[in-house]
């Protein structure tokens, strides 16, 4: 009896971990926003439904689960030539095979809307369409880029995250990747605030 009791207490104190979070759910995204804005990841989509149109792209809504398990929504955007390819891809995964949940790999590039708690994943050439819109609006053209040990160059900025920016170079039009922090504090400032502004309008630029 003292055995059956013990055994019971000892049960009873055990507390269950809670099984991590999969970096394939939209809400391991929107919980690590700061590490992952930006930048390439990829989500396991189990169906796509239409959401809207905005100017040349498309967007659907995606419910995300990994191993079986819901992990929230994300939204994801595609050119409007890939919406019909983007519906026959994943639209048929919203069927259920008996308990298990059927998903397909969607790679993007993370956008975090705060605001509204919305993860989108940008396809790589509708956020190449968003950031050329941007660098319209913002007028980013040919300017002179100094290095941290006052070298100069003439270049277009092509894109950037939190860490590294690519440049154009103007007249050969050579590109370059470049840590931020080989630069001069008045481009890497420069530099954050194109980043802060893109990941501000990537979902909606217009």
């Amino acid at each position: 009896m003292r055995t059956l009791l013990l055994a019971l207490v000892l049960s009873s104190s055990v507390v269950c971990a809670a099984k991590p979070l999969s970096s394939y759910t939209g809400e391991w995204i929107l919980l690590n926003a700061p590490s992952v804005q930006g930048r390439e990841h990829a989500v396991r989509v189990a169906g796509v439904t239409f959401a809207h149109r905005v100017g040349d792209r498309v967007e659907f809504d995606a419910p995300t689960y990994d191993d079986g398990e819901w992990g929230g929504w994300v939204r994801l955007v595609v050119p409007e030539t890939r919406a019909k390819e983007t519906q026959r891809r994943f639209g048929s995964l919203l069927k259920r095979n008996g308990d298990s949940v059927r998903t397909r790999r969607f790679d993007g590039i993370v956008h975090v809307d705060h605001e509204t708690s919305t993860v989108y994943l940008v396809d790589r050439e509708a956020w190449e369409s968003m950031q050329a819109d941007l660098r319209a609006a913002l007028g980013t053209g040919v300017r002179t880029w100094t290095s941290a040990e006052g070298a100069t160059i003439q270049a277009e900025l092509v894109r950037a995250t939190g860490e590294t920016v690519t440049i154009r170079r103007h007249p050969d039009r050579t590109e370059f990747t470049i840590p931020l922090t080989r630069l001069s504090k008045d481009d890497q400032d420069y530099v954050r605030s194109y980043v802060s502004r893109s990941t501000a309008g990537a979902a909606h630029p217009e």
